[in-house]
């Protein structure tokens, strides 16, 4: 990536150090960018230190044509620190690129990392298709600073992310893969470590929103106005009793978790009442099923089967704790399975419904 000619120095001087903590660790180095050490009264960080069982060292890093420092960042105070605390010294020159450009590959890992893993951006989330991003390529490093235990860095990226929809009558498709523009400014330590991101994404070329709209258009199914009402009136037929099924069964369920008591004859008779309710909501619902089953979607056929199955799980319930024997037993995990049920029932239906129209 290329960088600024003002930055350039700060950035590979940068990029040196922890080049150097990186192959020292390779060669069984504890390392540790700007450790602190008393010396004389005050606190200085060196560049870099490495330990391997007793042999400790202290780097100094000097970028060429600097002036000899004076006080404490001069090499005299750095030799005597490193006496004073047993450290074998290194000073050494930091060499330039002939060109105005150094690689800097594992930052982009590193920033690429904090993109990728972790929650979607909310920018994305909102979206009205799925999102998903695989990639952070760097490319530019705009603002390098360097401080005592951190650095500040600038730069411009391009974030790739790719786009699905989720139909639940057709199921899950690609829609694209798009790249935006990304600017942050992240504050680091020494062994980079996030402190601090801030971020901005440039979304207005998304493309996905549109390819939603184009794909609606080019899936609608036109059928005639008689064909219209009637899949209508079916339909309708369809979701009422499927809905007031599973209401019932939603307050059969509450009452025998919450509300039965099996000494109680009211109680009793309160859940005998909402049995039988729930029953014949079922059956109503079952009937209208089997009713339309040659105009059904297998998709949804499938869903209202599911559901029955289910419901008749919790009247075994019901009919047990009648019974007056224990239905903790009996496998159950509360109305779970019949919500997941019904919001899939309504998310078919929506998708259905919405993708015929008169013409």
């Amino acid at each position: 990536m290329e960088l600024k000619s003002s930055y350039l120095n700060k950035a590979y001087y940068i990029a040196t150090i922890l080049q150097y903590s990186r192959e020292l660790s390779d060669d069984g180095f504890t390392t540790e960018i700007r450790k602190v050490f008393s010396f004389e009264g005050q606190d200085l960080a060196l560049d870099l230190y490495a330990q391997r069982n007793d042999e400790r060292r202290a780097y100094k890093f000097c970028l060429p044509g600097e002036d000899e420092a004076e006080g404490p960042d001069s090499k005299a105070v750095f030799e005597e620190l490193c006496k004073a605390h047993e450290l074998t010294p290194f000073i050494l020159d930091v060499p330039l690129p002939p060109k105005k450009q150094i690689q800097f590959d594992e930052l982009e890992n590193i920033v690429g990392d904090y993109f990728l893993s972790g929650d979607l951006l909310p920018e994305l989330a909102q979206l009205p298709c799925l999102a998903d991003t695989k990639s952070v390529s760097l490319k530019d490093i705009s603002e390098v600073i360097f401080e005592r235990d951190h650095f500040l860095l600038s730069a411009k990226a391009l974030i790739y992310v790719d786009f699905k929809l989720n139909d639940p009558a057709m199921g899950e498709t690609h829609l694209s893969t798009e790249c935006f523009p990304l600017n942050f400014t992240t504050k680091l330590d020494g062994n980079y470590n996030f402190i601090s991101m801030e971020y901005s994404i440039d979304l207005s070329g998304l493309e996905a929103k549109n390819l939603i709209c184009q794909r609606e258009d080019i899936e609608k199914i036109y059928v005639s106005k008689e064909k219209f009402d009637s899949l209508t009136l079916l339909y309708q037929e369809l979701s009422e009793n499927f809905l007031e099924m599973i209401e019932g069964f939603l307050q059969l369920s509450d009452y025998m978790e919450e509300g039965f008591d099996e000494e109680s004859e009211d109680s009793r008779q309160e859940l005998e009442s909402l049995l039988a309710q729930a029953e014949s909501k079922l059956a109503k619902s079952g009937k209208s099923m089997r009713r339309n089953a040659p105009f059904v979607p297998q998709k949804l056929f499938d869903i209202l089967g599911a559901a029955d199955s289910e419901c008749g799980k919790k009247l075994a319930l019901a009919q047990t704790l009648l019974k007056g024997g224990q239905a903790a037993h009996l496998e159950s995990d509360g109305m779970g399975k019949i919500i997941d049920l019904r919001d899939d029932f309504i998310g078919y239906m929506r998708s259905y419904l919405t993708g015929i129209d008169i013409g």
